[in-house]
């Protein structure tokens, strides 16, 4: 069935749909590009056709690299990637992962987010099957050919008081002093977003950190009005210091 083309275009300053993204205190000044977009659906046709969200910007030393969610005509939805010299020229780098046949993502993968450990890429991403939501890992030498090994590190609490009940996803990783720590959404029966944090040792397994309040999660629904309805997407983000660790997400307001 065709289905109308995602209108979330990546802008250099990235803005989601018709909610808003911000920040936990001080607040960033966003500025759109007078030129923006600079990636449309049709970039990589097929295979992003009907829409390209959920950006993951890279710098890998020498070029930028672009990941994101590539909704193809026939309605699948990948992980592609191009890559720039300078943020605005953008060269297709074809899809780095597809969902698999009989398995935990087989009805789709997306939200990518990479962290480089050493000399190892590990993708983080949302992988869908059925009703259900897991964050799955893949890791690459180059950032460009990952391995066959798929690995679940997050899957749903399966318990109806939490906020993660039916599946997990949209993770945001950073690693610090040899500690992986994701902040990701959880999924349930409501229409309330919530956050969730987690942490690993190995990057392979993540144990939940859970609050007593607000169904388990660690970010939720706020009093600002733009934030009523709960925080998804998010984006941690830690300073070359490492003392200073701040939090993006978007708000979504009843």
């Amino acid at each position: 069935m065709h289905t109308t083309p995602k209108t979330v275009i990546i802008f250099l300053a990235v803005l989601g749909l018709s909610v808003s993204i911000h920040a936990q205190n001080p607040r960033f000044e966003l500025v759109h590009y007078p030129d923006a977009p600079i990636l449309t659906p049709g970039f990589q046709h097929p295979f992003d056709t009907h829409g390209v969200a959920d950006p993951e910007l890279v710098w890998d030393g020498t070029a930028f690299r672009l990941y994101y969610t590539a909704t193809g005509s026939d309605d699948v939805l990948r992980i592609a990637v191009a890559t720039s010299g300078n943020l605005m020229d953008w060269t297709a780098g074809g899809v780095v992962l597809e969902p698999a046949p009989d398995t935990f993502d087989r009805d789709g993968v997306s939200d990518p987010d990479i962290v480089k450990v050493g000399d190892r890429y590990h993708m983080y991403y949302t992988a869908r099957s059925a009703n259900w939501k897991y964050i799955a890992r893949v890791s690459s030498g180059d950032g460009f050919q990952f391995d066959s090994t798929r690995r679940i590190v997050l899957g749903p609490s399966f318990k109806q008081e939490r906020f993660d009940f039916l599946g997990v996803g949209e993770p945001s990783v950073i690693y610090q002093n040899g500690v992986y720590q994701m902040m990701y959404r959880g999924f349930d029966t409501s229409v309330w977003w919530r956050l969730g944090l987690a942490i690993s040792a190995d990057g392979a397994q993540f144990t939940r950190i859970l609050q007593d309040e607000e169904f388990g999660a660690n970010f939720g629904r706020g009093p600002h009005g733009f934030d009523d309805g709960g925080a998804g997407e998010p984006e941690i983000w830690i300073s070359d210091s490492g003392n200073d660790v701040r939090l993006l997400y978007t708000s979504n307001h009843y």
